[in-house]
């Protein structure tokens, strides 16, 4: 991270009339004897950096003579800033950097909030105007950096003399007053001090409230205290008053709301919103509802509803529910504008609360609005339009909010996907509509989209700062020489990216659209635009840069092969979930092609989990996000079950049974009475159905009970005749029943509780004794779902061994 070479900057933006060449052994850095810890914190920072700089080691001291000779850098307020006569009162982190004469004062609002586990005072919400103008000054007169977390991410180039103009008079103040990156699952390796390092490095923070201030709060404030006396204090579900969900003994968060029309729950709100702080305190308090729906169904809430102002197409699948809840939240801030006048309320606006209650003439003006958003896809012209159009809605009704973006959503799976021209445009934009702060939910997927954060670090503290000169900066100190090739890299992908979702109409990503991002040839081109600036690389500092870029691009491909391999699966009837896609042909395929994407796809998920072992303990991802989805749609368990079943040696020869079955509901549960289950029952009526998939994602949406299959004419061949004949069903959902040739083979009986994802595993009968090994054969099963999706959902074989 070191290059040998003098730098004399020429710096914009500030008035100066020329340069002095400082002597190294005459510097200091000077702090008040009680500075606040994150002064401390600044000038420890500054003697690091001027030190890797210089190769010299420069002393902190504290209260020093004004008379003091050589160059001192004040670092917060100290006597000597008070003599001087410096300006020390500042809006929330901000700084002054003013040279006069031997003394360089870095000095802004300074104050200490509690502690964090890496260093005495929380790097998030602690003011950190100090500390800022000390990084401030690193990056303008010395070309510091921190691209990302880590080594690799840091540049100080090493100065053989130190030049400093002679006049400094910058005074900085942020735009947003919250700049915050919310990244889960990080492991401890860079939770604890790479991660915060570079989150204050490039002067990000929570200056008004902390990082819970729009959190799901409902249950905190009511838990199941009154539900015994007071059930009316609680939603009506069902018909029927429901505490607060637990789960484990804690409150969930989530789902079972409270009934917001009750007087009685407003002043349980403010009272406990006045007895947890005091009257002069500024924060942000959240008001949030808990996650998920399971609203009040009560006729007083209803009353405050109105679906007919609401397209289908708004809110949660055309539930709306904004009315009633800032009909609610405008009632607790009424009332808390009067005793606690500092005070905000902070309160969500996502699923039911996304467009603006249009029957409120106003939000009250002591609430911020937390606005979620996905600005990925903005390339989409309509997707763009709608959140444009729901913003400025939204800005007519309220004075403050803070939007919620999810650049790392782990629906992104921690691939790369570039977005600096919608960054810029977005921040910008939402500058203009009344925001007073911005973060984003993410994985520590900085070796894939470094750039996206970046980027957002120095627009949040400056919206209007130009994007080109950012990216010039960025390329060319981070990349050298290579920058040309890297500016290609990033451009490809954007483009790609922006090109796929503009023809694919897609405005929320999800697995089953990676595939369709980065077509072979692209990914190919970006392997050859890393080869290339790596040759052109002039340190090893830079290859490494360039190195982890690499390792987004690799996982970006290995992911993309992997998904397009579980795709491919799930036409062949053996469905690997990737939401939203649906299988796209109904074809019979052989068996060596079924062997050939099983063992592909057990090779790429192989190969994935490698990178997550090399790189999982770095900033450059971690596969959180990987893994939440593994788990949600049971990709290696999948893979494993057919790679056992069709692949691995000793488990017999596989014969697998058309993909499409006669089918017919049976909700009086007669079937057996008619005689379905015999082989000469005449089924010529009932329709034909996949199985691998749901029967409500074919036709019987909101069915629950029973049902049959029934599969005619299978011929054994001659080959297996003598063998154990095994009937596989993939998975069925819930319970099932199996007959052969008009006899009863065996049944398996869902059990929640011994074995709640029974519903996901395979079913084996040993139907060797039932089979007509010289004609024609029937199976038929018949099915029992008692709720949600039901059927056989994955393909049905036989295996002879």
């Amino acid at each position: 991270m070191r290059f040998k070479s003098v730098f004399l900057f020429v710096i914009s933006a500030i008035c100066f009339c020329g340069y002095a060449e400082e002597k190294l052994q005459d510097m200091s850095i000077v702090i008040s004897s009680n500075a606040p810890e994150v002064v401390k914190f600044a000038a420890a920072e500054l003697k690091t950096y001027l030190n890797k700089i210089s190769g010299k080691d420069i002393p902190i001291r504290v209260d020093v003579s004004k008379d003091e000779k050589g160059l001192l850098f004040l670092v917060g307020k100290s006597r000597l800033t008070e003599e001087l006569k410096i300006k020390d009162n500042f809006e929330a982190d901000a700084f002054i950097i003013k040279r006069t004469g031997n003394k360089i004062v870095l000095m802004g609002d300074d104050l200490d909030i509690s502690k964090s586990e890496a260093f005495p005072f929380n790097y998030m919400t602690s003011h950190k105007g100090s500390l800022f103008a000390v990084y401030e000054f690193l990056e303008k007169y010395f070309g510091v950096r921190w691209f990302w977390p880590g080594e690799s991410g840091e540049l100080v180039p090493v100065q053989n003399a130190m030049n400093i103009p002679e006049k400094i008079d910058i005074e900085e103040k942020p735009d947003f007053l919250w700049r915050h990156i919310f990244i889960y699952g990080m492991p401890p390796e860079i939770k604890n001090k790479e991660v915060p390092l570079w989150y204050m490095r490039n002067k990000m923070g929570i200056d008004i409230g902390h990082s819970s201030s729009f959190a799901h709060s409902w249950s905190r404030y009511m838990s199941n205290e009154y539900f015994k006396e007071h059930p009316e204090y609680y939603g009506l579900i069902k018909g029927k008053r429901t505490p607060l969900r637990m789960k484990d003994g804690k409150y969930a968060f989530m789902g079972n709301q409270i009934c917001t029309s009750n007087p009685e729950v407003v002043k349980i709100f403010v009272d406990k919103i006045r007895k947890s702080y005091k009257p002069d305190d500024k924060s942000i308090v959240s008001i949030s509802p808990n996650d998920g729906l399971e609203f009040c169904e009560c006729d007083k809430c209803k009353a405050l509803d109105h679906p007919e102002l609401y397209g289908t197409d708004e809110g949660h699948d055309g539930l709306v529910l904004s009315d009633r809840i800032f009909t609610f939240a405008n009632e607790i801030a009424k009332e808390i504008k009067k005793t606690h006048p500092r005070l905000r309320l902070g309160i969500f606006s996502y699923t039911v609360l996304r467009p603006p209650p249009r029957t409120l003439g106003k939000i009250e003006d002591n609430i911020v609005i937390s606005m979620t958003q996905i600005n990925a896809f903005n390339s989409n012209e309509d997707c763009r339009k709608t959140g444009e159009k729901r913003i400025k809605e939204w800005s007519s009704k309220a004075s403050a909010f803070i939007g919620r973006e999810y650049w790392g959503d782990y629906n992104f799976s921690e691939i790369v996907h570039p977005h600096p021209r919608i960054i810029a445009e977005n921040i910008s934009f939402l500058k203009k509509n009344s925001y007073i702060g911005y973060y984003w939910e993410s994985s520590a997927d900085f070796g894939s989209n470094n750039l996206n954060y970046y980027l957002l670090a120095k627009l949040m503290w400056k919206t209007d700062a130009p994007l080109d000169k950012i990216m010039k900066d960025y390329l060319e100190k981070a990349y050298g020489k290579a920058s040309g090739k890297m500016k290609e890299y990033f451009e490809l992908m954007e483009e790609s990216f922006n090109k796929s979702c503009r023809k694919n109409k897609i405005m929320f990503l999800k697995a089953g659209y990676l595939p369709e991002l980065y077509s072979p040839e692209a990914i190919a081109k970006a392997y050859a635009l890393l080869d290339d600036a790596e040759k052109l690389a002039e340190s090893p500092e830079i290859k490494k840069r360039i190195e982890f870029n690499r390792a987004g691009l690799q996982l970006t491909d290995k992911m993309t092969v992997f998904l397009t391999l579980c795709r491919k699966l799930t036409d062949y009837g053996l469905p690997v979930r990737t939401p939203p896609y649906e299988a796209k042909s109904s074809a019979d395929y052989s068996v060596d092609e079924i062997k050939n994407a099983i063992v592909q796809a057990k090779e790429k998920l192989k190969e994935i989990r490698t990178l997550f072992d090399k790189y999982g303990k770095t900033s450059a991802f971690q596969g959180i996000a990987f893994d939440k989805q593994n788990k949600m749609y049971r990709w290696s368990e999948s893979i494993d079950e057919y790679f056992k079943m069709y692949v691995q040696k000793g488990n017999g020869e596989v014969m697998i049974l058309p993909l499409k079955w006669k089918f017919n509901i049976d909700p009086d549960n007669k079937g057996e009475k008619a005689d379905w289950y015999k082989s000469d029952f005449d089924d010529s009526s009932w329709k034909e159905i996949s199985t691998d998939n749901f029967w409500e994602k074919q036709g019987y949406e909101n069915y629950d009970g029973y049902a049959w299959y029934r599969l005619e004419n299978i011929r054994i061949p001659e080959k297996y005749k003598g063998k154990k004949c095994t009937l596989i069903i993939g998975a069925v959902d819930e319970s099932c029943t199996i007959y052969v040739n008009g006899s009863l083979a065996g049944s398996r009986i869902y059990n929640s509780e011994k074995d709640p994802d029974g519903w996901k595993k395979p079913v084996e009968f040993d139907i060797t004794g039932n089979l007509r090994w010289n004609g024609m054969n029937c199976i038929a099963v018949k099915v029992h779902d008692s709720g949600g999706m039901g059927g056989i959902w994955k393909r049905i074989f036989l295996v002879f061994k």
